[in-house]
């Protein structure tokens, strides 16, 4: 067995030194005009990409909140290193053929890692660490997914730069599309227990896996600014902040709607819209949400709140209020795994912040770098590399 003393040093170093059938129109049509206004002024702005695993969410309700920027710094203690197994740590180098760099941007409950380069071709690398492997694929913006067997990512539909559908590559290689009707790059889509999960174009849930089929979920509902933001199999969490101004739960198999909950602390309901009112006069509040099989956590207004799911609190005390502020045109994610949330925000390319909050023992540490937890593996940026390891 050969045995690099450089990985040696790094480990301990980092370990001492202290994560289409069923398309279709719904039937109200004032409902559905507003979802189709909504469509286009989403596919003009500009928005911040949106990925994640069975975890991160960006959701859209009125009445952007200001972000507390005027709150007492955390009081960190130690890093991410604190919160893995030793022995299970490895570094995955950033370093490419070409000068290239490479950005993670999603980990998978298996410990697979997916980022980009700047040319926007899609690296995979893994709990073996060392350089990323190239995939073959070049996915210009938005979803990545990995998980066993699957690997997906959007690419834009022939001749149409502004429309784009999701692909899977399954485990022999094929490639096969897993969007019903499209997908928006901007809005999450996540993978669990085989499944596929996200929102079309007019922010309507689907269902699929790799191989297929493919179900839109959700035309019984007409809120238009309703929409999926946590997926953990089979559970959809899915808000409606209009009609209804609540957070359901989903069967991904079945398309029942389940528990009901109150709009989470900190997301703001809307008004209704009167008849003929435009769509892209309201005002969208961005945050963020994600789902375990225990756990279920948000970020919104600067403030990360988590309630376990058997006695679910809508309204529980902040972990903390002083979430670091989204970079502009960057990445912002909340993930959740077995034992850890974890809130980043990073820019397209280069290094980011994150605040990782520890279930068990309610230790909260806050990390100049970029960081992403899945089931139980935890990725965080270290210099110019990054750590892969599993969680304690």
């Amino acid at each position: 067995m050969t045995v690099n003393s450089e990985d040696i040093e790094d480990r301990l170093r980092t370990a001492f030194g202290w994560q289409a059938d069923q398309v279709g129109l719904r039937p109200d049509p004032y409902a559905e005009n507003l979802r189709r206004t909504r469509t286009s002024r989403i596919r003009r702005r500009a928005t911040f990409p949106a990925v994640a695993l069975a975890t991160a969410a960006a959701a859209a309700a009125p009445f952007l909140m200001p972000w507390h920027e005027d709150q007492p710094s955390l009081n960190p203690t130690g890093g991410p290193g604190d919160l893995v197994v030793p022995s299970s740590m490895v570094r995955i180098k950033t370093g490419l053929p070409h000068g290239a760099r490479f950005q993670a941007e999603v980990l998978g409950t298996d410990g697979s890692v997916l980022g980009r380069s700047a040319d926007a071709a899609v690296w995979k690398a893994g709990p073996k660490g060392g350089k990323p492997s190239s995939t073959g694929v070049r996915s210009p913006k938005g979803i990545l997914l990995t998980g066993r067997g699957l690997l997906g990512y959007a690419v834009n539909e022939p001749g149409n730069a502004d429309a784009f559908n999701l692909m899977c590559r399954d485990s022999s290689g094929k490639t096969h599309t897993a969007s019903p009707q499209g997908v928006d790059p901007a809005q999450p889509v996540w993978t669990d227990g085989g499944r596929i999960i996200g929102s079309d174009v007019m922010t309507q849930p689907f269902s699929a896996t790799c191989r297929g089929p493919l179900k839109i979920l959700a035309q019984q509902w007409t809120g238009s600014w309703s929409k999926a933001v946590a997926f953990s199999d089979p559970t959809i969490f899915y808000v409606d902040p209009t009609s209804h101004r609540d957070l359901r739960e989903i069967d991904a198999v079945t398309g029942r709607v389940g528990a009901h909950h109150k709009l989470p602390a900190g997301v703001r309901k809307m008004k209704p819209i009167p008849n003929g009112a435009r769509v892209d006069t309201q005002i969208e509040q961005i945050w963020w949400a994600a789902a375990t099989p225990n756990t279920f956590a948000w970020a919104a207004d600067g403030a990360l709140r988590v309630t376990p799911r058997k006695a679910w609190n809508s309204a529980p005390t902040p972990i903390t209020t002083s979430l670091p502020r989204p970079i502009k045109g960057g990445r912002t994610q909340l993930t959740a795994g077995s034992r850890l949330v974890v809130y980043s925000t990073a820019p397209t390319r280069g290094s980011g912040e994150s605040v990782l909050y520890d279930l068990k023992t309610h230790q909260l540490i806050r990390w100049h770098g970029e960081a992403y937890t899945s089931g139980d593996w935890l990725i965080w940026r270290d210099g110019t590399d990054y750590r892969l390891a599993r969680v304690r």
